[in-house]
């Protein structure tokens, strides 16, 4: 953004093994779905992994040996990763005090080091203690096995940079296809690098080289170090691992089974993506300090993120620093938490109020309180919101704060039309340090949401780990008071407001509702878990509606389901006007476990159907295709 940052972080989950104290949630890295231009500025990185790196995501003995930064200012960032069939690629964002320094001849320098390795642990290990039940650390094996530790650094005085690997060659590794390029921030209080790779450069003694396949967990860790003087230097920096073992020395404690995954699906913008919302690590407190939000997911709201069709009907920001940021959301027992950090050169302006002002500086929400089953299933079809079904809640809220009153609007706008603010629901918001942007951090009282509504409906998030709920967002702007202008972004097609499938269409996605960061537990991890013996196979782990089989029919198919706790159960079957047209379970009583039944409809015509499964709070729906 080249201004100063308020780190933020972001985080695409999957979904991992059940840990003694789980599901905890692992990182993983995409396939690019086109070669990375190296050129420094980080437009293709939107809603990547971050492997975030500052004060409040470090575990207390995550602090490398004691050399821990005094605070985030005087350093704190976050890399990410991408991969394809020729590359690796790499980019960080930190924040330094004094940055792009490198003590010539030196190791200790600004830099980020990533340690990892060549074959496949599998998902169920939050690191690998051995190598083939052994202690070599940097295994280079006949069998194939090879792991590498490389320093990636820049240096803002020479301007120069320097890719090294230093396990298992000892040796530069920069050439035409293997750099990058660093560049500072417009108030030199930080710096970003973006680079490249080449896989066929990396070769072992042994002659081992990566060759990496979606479906793969390798061992990963990284780390992020600083140093502020030229001779007699200062050295500091986070690691992800524990001060017994930091990830210089080799394959153990802090790597983590990081998922490879393939190209993002294909699809509307927000099936590309593949939201979540992940459970807090802790009370969040309001004070537009982000440390409470390492690894929650990042929406992301620029130029380069959105789709042709994600433009909301022509409403298009000029361009970023006219309008751009990030929002994250997170769950707990008694909120949804909800943070942003939005460059915007007017910001903060709120036009009238109640009703009369939703044209305002404003992200929004979308969000049900039930399982849809996938991230391609719309909730229900035709316009509007669920009326009658009185467990179900879908829901608009618009999140606004006025920089120039200093005041704050939480809006429900369907089903209760009505402010929501209050003592327990309320946000914080400050303007960035040279007022070209604005952060606000907040929180919704689950309870509060509860009891406004005659049929008490709310959000139980705990009942819902594992599943997707229906999901969209927004960021809006307007720069004048009267004769405003008025643009944003919109999580793909215009018409969130209306319902989730507005105009029949996919105007609301979803968001996998998900536990804890792997990360936001280590240091219980590190004490409790070996990471050698594989997790016994444990029954389903999610409240799940499968698509039925075969698809489309004629005129029979079987439903199947799992639960991951008994109790009551409904399953009916709704056409396409959403009328309920064969009730199959009615509130019948089912053990946990997988279900299957076959479903007969000789009865009804072709066309689209919908099967609806309901346990509680938790409901998940998929599109069934009837041909005769």
């Amino acid at each position: 953004m080249g201004k100063k940052l308020t780190i933020v972080f972001a985080l695409f989950l999957f979904v991992g093994g059940l840990l003694a104290q789980g599901p905890y949630y692992k990182p993983y890295i995409w396939k690019a779905n086109e070669p990375i231009t190296v050129d420094g500025v980080l437009d293709e990185w939107n809603y990547n992994f971050h492997w975030d790196h500052n004060q409040g995501s470090m575990p207390a003995n995550a602090r490398c040996h004691a050399w821990f930064p005094e605070s985030n200012e005087d350093k704190s960032g976050y890399l990410m990763l991408m991969w394809d069939d020729d590359y690796l690629y790499f980019a960080g964002n930190v924040m330094d005090d004094v940055p792009g320094v490198i003590p010539a001849p030196g190791w200790r320098a600004d830099c980020f080091e990533i340690y990892f390795g060549n074959w496949d642990i599998g998902p169920n290990k939050p690191w690998p203690d051995y190598v083939n039940g052994t202690s070599k650390m940097w295994p280079d094996e006949d069998d194939g096995k090879w792991a590498l530790q490389i320093t990636i650094q820049w240096d803002a005085e020479e301007d120069t940079t320097e890719i090294y690997e230093f396990q298992s060659l000892r040796r530069s590794i920069e050439s035409d296809e293997t750099r990058m390029v660093g560049k500072m921030w417009d108030d030199k209080l930080g710096y970003i690098i973006e680079g490249q790779i080449k896989w066929s450069e990396l070769v072992s003694p042994k002659g081992n080289t990566f060759e990496l396949h979606e479906g793969m967990y390798i061992p990963l860790a990284t780390t992020l170090y600083d140093v502020d003087e030229w001779v007699d230097y200062d050295f500091d920096g986070y690691s992800a691992s524990h001060a017994d073992h930091n990830p210089p020395s080799g394959i153990g404690p802090g790597y983590q089974a990081t998922e490879i995954r393939g190209v993002r699906p294909g699809g509307p913008f927000m099936q590309s993506c593949q939201p979540y919302i992940q459970k807090a690590p802790g009370p969040v407190t309001l004070d537009g300090n982000f440390d409470d939000w390492g690894y929650a997911f990042n929406l992301d709201y620029n130029q380069t993120a959105f789709t042709d069709t994600a433009r909301c009907r022509g409403w298009f920001p000029l361009d970023d620093y006219d309008l751009s940021g990030k929002q994250m959301v997170m769950w707990d027992d008694e909120y949804l938490y909800f943070a942003a950090d939005i460059m915007d050169d007017v910001p903060g302006v709120v036009v009238g109020s109640g009703s009369a002002g939703w044209r305002n500086d404003v992200m929004e929400l979308y969000i049900g309180n039930y399982d849809q089953g996938d991230f391609n299933t719309v909730p229900h079809p035709g316009s509007g919101y669920t009326t009658d079904l009185y467990d179900s809640l879908e829901m608009q809220l618009s999140l606004t704060w006025d920089s120039d009153q200093d005041t704050v609007r939480i809006w429900n706008w369907t089903p209760l039309n009505r402010s929501l603010a209050s003592e327990n629901t309320t946000l914080f918001g400050k303007l960035w340090d040279r007022g070209e942007g604005y952060i606000f951090e907040g929180k919704i009282n689950l309870a509060e949401i509860a009891d406004a509504d005659e049929y008490a409906r709310t959000f139980n998030f705990a009942d819902l780990v594992g599943g997707i709920v229906p999901f969209n967002a927004s960021c809006w702007d307007v720069d004048e008071w009267v004769d405003y202008d008025f643009d944003g972004y919109i999580e793909d097609k215009a018409g969130a407001h209306s319902g989730p499938a507005y105009g029949g269409g996919d105007s609301w996605h979803g968001a996998r509702i998900v536990g804890k960061s792997i990360f936001a537990e280590l240091d219980w991890l590190w004490e409790n878990y070996t990471g050698v013996e594989e997790q016994p196979e444990l029954g389903p782990k999610a409240f799940t509606l499968h698509q039925n089989y075969p698809n489309p029919f004629n005129p029979a198919t079987t439903i199947a389901f799992d639960l991951n706790k008994s109790g009551h159960i409904s399953l009916g079957i709704y056409n396409a006007r959403g009328e309920l047209v064969r009730r199959v379970v009615n509130h019948e009583y089912r053990e946990a476990g997988a279900h299957s039944l076959d479903i007969d409809m000789s009865d009804l015509p072709s066309g689209l159907y919908i099967a609806t499964l309901v346990q509680g709070s938790l409901r998940s729906s998929s599109k069934m295709t009837l041909l005769k």
